[in-house]
Parts: structure tokens; C-alpha cells; sequence
């Protein structure tokens, strides 16, 4: 069997062996067995520990001891942490070696391989473009002379006669671009170049690449080597086009001029006089096209400020540690603005850089120190805490920072400096007291059908309770109106067979539960 198919067979079937573990050792239900194989697919710390006491008092009430499903609990988590089969292991060591070679030697060809292969995905190509930035590769917008329909390599020579190679942005990358009109432009400039965008709409194929795609491509840049800016291509689209389909329809008619054998253009389109796109407003344009900033980015002038300060990636930050405090720098891209229960106004703002967005959330007082600061369009720097989600992360503001402030680079590195101790020490705290703490969320539910509800067998529940004194809380789940009361902090209980048996007897099998 191929090293990575093996690795996949290999990774299903473990999965698969874990949910019969959970289920034949310690009865957990198929929800509940499949809940614990995606804690450990998805390596999800908090719900593994959370399910470690319910495994066990699980095991226990199979007849098996609480050291042996410890034992077997412990390998369950050492796989989430990260384990794997041999072939998985042989299998990413040859692809790490061949990706990495390739990217040594053949730079430019294998970032645009890469950017090919995550072309529908706006976040990935983002973070490749940026990875391109880093090892000076050239990345340029869309052309209609020279792109293909995917990324492609290219190379020019400079002023000083030194090669120049970098990476094209191909036309399929362009929101409204069909594969149609796509074909019809690299069909006909394949004759010669287009000169104009009156010599382009001229020679395309009209039907297929109309107005609605052609003013994708002049907002995307794809027309910029043609004369005139952005601004006043779409400001004489729809004139070009109907003079092109007019010119194209007297062609067919035989109404043209003929002069020899060449054919003679008798029509003149004016560019008009008007401003070009603001550098905000190109730039949002090529956002909503291209799904990123091309030309440029809010970012560019603060980047040796940036580098300096060592702000954290934000693309990254869904592998931090949930409420870890993070520095991160982008532009905020809207706020909304809500009122508590306590009629305090806060916020939430839509947060970008380079790369991904993500949510800010400005409690009360955050809002009113530094609500003026997270305004649309402003580049800021804010420090908060990470709240990991399923899929994404939040960021909760603790400050925000101008980037023009004076000596902030000192400012957070003191601050920075200041809370690493308190950080490690923290960190420590929560290591040394995991279990305690995960044990302490666990509660143990005993389900008391009505025709048990009798006085002397709570009593006897009530002197078993406490002769296995622990750290669990105890609730009491009354069947006939189901209502559920919580028993105070002198019945916290440490399970064990004998505890399980004595509930059972009293109130039948299955009417303990630990969650």
C-alpha cells in the first residue's frame, strides 16, 4: 500500500478503535464515542480532560479498575497530542523533503504552483502572496496581455539588463471572470497584443466577455498596461463597447472601409477628464475582485514599525493557546455598536491585515477609552486576549494603540517584558492543577424514577454519599416532574464501583450519569 494511503487506513481505523474502546470498556453511548474521536482528531485538550472522569467512572461501572482505564485513557490522549503510524511519518518526511528542495531551487515556480492549487481560496492565496513578499518574489496584478488563467511564472529584464522573474496573477482569479471570456482573450492576442481597450473590445469575443466582465478586469488591474487609469476605463466602457458591436455588425455587413486588404478602423474613442480612484479605493476594488491588495496595502507604511514590534501573525493565532494575550496590527473594515443589559454601549469591529479578518469585541470601558481609534479605515494596533472558537478565534481588546504614537515600540516591549513572568507563571498554575480543575467541572447525576422517592432510600443515598467524600458535585434528577436540584458542597463525591453499586441498588442500573 502507497505510504500515504497507509498513513489515511491507518488514521481511520485508530479513530474507529477508539470509539469501540469508549464503547465496550466504558459504555458510552455511539453520540458519546464519537464525541471523544473528534476531541482527539481535532487534538481539543478541554474536552478530553473534561471526558477522562466520565470514561473512567464508565470503566469502573463495566468492572474494569479505575487504574486500568487511566492506563488506556492516558495512550487515547498521548495519540491526540500527536501520534500517528509509520507511514505517516515516512510519508510526510518525503513530502517535506521534496517541497522543501523545491522551493530552495526552483522558487518561483513552486509558490506559483502553490497559489494555483488554493486559487478558490482567498485566505490561502493571501498567505502565500505574503510568503512571496517575504522571499522577494514578485507577485503582480492580473494583465490582459500576459496572464494565463491560472498563476503563472514570468521573467523581464531590467533597466540594468538583470533578469527580473516573479509571478503573474492569472484572469480565473478574478471574481466575474468566466472560462469563456477568458478563452476569447488569449485566443486573439495571440495575433498580437492589445493596444488599447478600444483595439480590446474591437477583437473579443463581445457575447462572452461583456461589460460586466470587462469592468472586472479594468477594477482588478488587468487593463493597466493599456492606456488611461482604472477610473476613466470604466467611465468609457459602455461607450467603447457599443462603438466595438456597431463597428463589428457594419464588419459582417460589408460596410467597412477596405484599403488593400487591411482593414480601417473610422472610429476614435476620447478618454474622459476625470480623477483617478483614490489609492483607498483601488485598493478596495482589487479586494473585492481578487478576494486581497495587490498594488499595495494600509499596512506598507507601517511595515518597519511592525517588524519591529514583532506582532503576532494573525493568521496563526487559531494555533495559540486560548486567552493568550497577542499584539496584532490591520485595519478595521467596519464597527457595530450594541447596548448591554446594563445600558452601556460596546462594540464589535471587523479586523484585517495582510491576510484573514477576524472580530474584535470592545467591552464598555475598552469602547469608551479607545472607541475614537477603532473608526472605519483606521490602521491600529491592539492588544487582546485570543477566544479560540470552533473554526475561528475572537479577539478581546484590552488597548489599542495609534501607530504613530510616540516611543511605542519601548512602550510594548515594556509591557511585553512586564507580563511574560506573570504569563509563565500562570501557565505553570494551570499545567500543575489541569486535572483538579477538569475533575471539578464533571458532575455526577442520579436519575430517581417516582416509585423510589422514598425517605430511607435518600437517607441511605445520603450516608453512601458521604462515606466516598471527593471533589464531584452531586445533582439529584427527579423523573416525575423533572426537575433537577444540586446538592450542597458537603455531598461532593469521589466515584468508585462501590459508590456506582450502592446508587444502583438503590435507584436501578443505568440511573448514574457523569457529564
Amino acid at each position: 500500500m502507497e505510504p500515504i494511503l497507509a498513513d489515511t487506513y491507518g488514521i481511520i481505523v485508530y479513530q474507529e478503535q477508539i470509539m469501540q474502546i469508549a464503547s465496550k470498556m466504558a459504555g458510552f453511548s455511539l453520540g458519546e464515542s464519537d464525541l471523544l474521536r473528534r476531541a482527539v482528531s481535532k487534538k481539543k485538550r478541554e474536552v478530553l480532560d473534561r471526558e477522562r472522569t466520565h470514561f473512567v467512572v464508565g470503566s469502573i461501572s463495566q468492572g474494569f479498575s479505575a487504574d486500568d482505564a487511566n492506563r488506556v485513557y492516558d495512550m487515547i490522549v498521548r495519540f491526540a497530542d500527536y501520534g500517528f503510524p509509520r507511514a505517516h511519518a515516512t510519508a510526510y518526511g518525503v513530502l517535506a523533503f521534496q517541497t522543501a528542495y523545491l522551493k530552495a531551487h526552483y522558487p518561483v515556480e513552486f509558490m506559483a504552483s502553490m497559489l494555483t492549487a488554493v486559487m478558490g481560496n482567498q485566505r490561502k492565496v493571501a498567505e502565500y502572496v505574503d510568503e512571496c513578499r517575504r522571499m522577494g518574489i514578485e507577485v503582480l496584478p492580473p494583465d490582459v496581455n500576459e496572464s494565463g488563467v491560472t498563476f503563472t511564472p514570468f521573467g523581464s529584464t531590467d533597466t540594468e539588463g538583470s533578469v527580473v522573474r516573479g509571478i503573474r496573477f492569472g484572469m480565473a482569479a478574478i471574481k466575474n471572470v468566466g472560462t469563456q471570456a477568458m478563452d476569447s482573450i488569449m485566443q486573439e492576442r495571440q495575433e498580437r497584443p492589445f493596444e488599447d481597450m478600444a483595439d480590446l473590445c474591437r477583437r473579443i469575443d463581445l457575447r462572452v466577455c461583456n461589460k460586466r466582465v470587462l469592468e472586472a478586469l479594468i477594477q482588478a488591474g488587468a487593463l493597466d498596461a493599456l492606456p488611461g487609469h482604472r477610473a476613466q476605463l470604466v467611465a468609457m466602457l459602455d461607450e467603447t463597447v457599443e462603438a466595438a458591436m456597431k463597428w463589428r455588425k457594419e464588419k459582417e455587413d460589408l460596410q467597412i472601409h477596405l484599403f488593400g486588404l487591411v482593414e480601417e478602423v473610422n472610429w476614435i474613442i476620447t478618454y474622459p477628464d476625470i480623477r483617478p480612484y483614490t489609492g483607498m479605493q483601488q485598493l478596495d476594488l482589487e479586494r473585492e475582485l481578487l478576494g486581497m491588495y495587490i498594488s499595495g496595502h494600509p499596512l506598507d507604511n507601517y511595515e518597519e514599525l511592525l517588524r519591529q514590534l514583532g506582532v503576532d501573525p494573525m493568521h496563526l493565532l487559531h494555533e495559540y493557546p486560548d486567552e493568550s494575550v497577542v499584539y496584532a496590527a490591520g485595519m478595521v473594515l467596519s464597527t457595530r455598536t450594541i447596548v448591554t443589559k446594563k445600558g452601556q454601549p460596546m462594540a464589535f469591529a471587523e479586523f484585517e491585515d495582510r491576510i484573514i479578518k477576524t472580530e474584535l469585541v470592545l467591552f464598555p470601558e475598552v469602547w469608551r477609552l479607545y472607541g475614537k481609534l477603532a473608526e472605519k479605515g483606521k490602521v491600529i494596533i491592539v492588544r487582546g486576549k485570543i477566544q479560540q472558537q470552533d473554526e475561528d478565534f475572537k479577539l478581546i481588546v484590552e488597548q489599542i494603540y495609534k501607530p504613530d504614537e510616540p516611543d511605542l515600540i519601548g512602550r510594548i516591549r515594556k509591557e511585553r517584558t512586564a507580563r511574560s513572568p506573570m504569563q509563565r507563571f500562570e501557565n505553570k498554575r494551570n499545567e500543575k492543577q489541569l486535572n483538579t480543575t477538569s475533575a471539578n467541572s464533571q458532575k455526577l447525576y442520579i436519575k430517581i424514577n417516582s416509585q423510589f422517592e422514598q425517605k430511607d432510600r435518600l437517607e441511605k443515598l445520603q450516608a453512601s454519599l458521604l462515606k466516598h467524600s471527593g471533589s464531584i458535585p452531586v445533582v439529584l434528577f427527579y423523573e416525575r416532574n423533572e426537575v433537577a436540584k444540586a446538592l450542597s458542597e458537603r455531598y461532593l463525591i469521589k466515584p468508585s464501583p462501590e459508590l456506582i453499586r450502592d446508587i444502583e441498588s438503590l435507584f436501578g442500573t443505568g440511573t448514574v450519569k457523569i457529564k
